[in-house]
């Protein structure tokens, strides 16, 4: 089995780190509807990638988390 080698691991410093998501993408208004999801098609779809990566030798780390600006939190007033 493969060993996470933590000398592999090249971390920068936030200002250098391009964000993928903006706070106005990503906020949700506390009063809207909940979004409808398919939480067992997007489980089935991770271990399905997680398998795959496996079977190529791959490591996987598996995060996942509820960030609070995700959650609407900043969408208070």
């Amino acid at each position: 089995m493969n060993r996470y080698d933590p000398s592999e691991l090249r971390a920068h410093p936030l200002a250098e780190r391009r964000s993928l998501l903006s706070a106005d993408e990503t906020l949700v208004d506390p009063d809207s509807t909940p979004a409808v999801t398919d939480a067992a098609a997007t489980i089935a779809e991770a271990a399905k990638n997680i398998r795959a990566a496996r079977e190529r030798g791959a490591a996987v780390i598996l995060v996942y988390g509820a960030h609070l600006l995700r959650n609407g939190a900043r969408c208070s007033s």
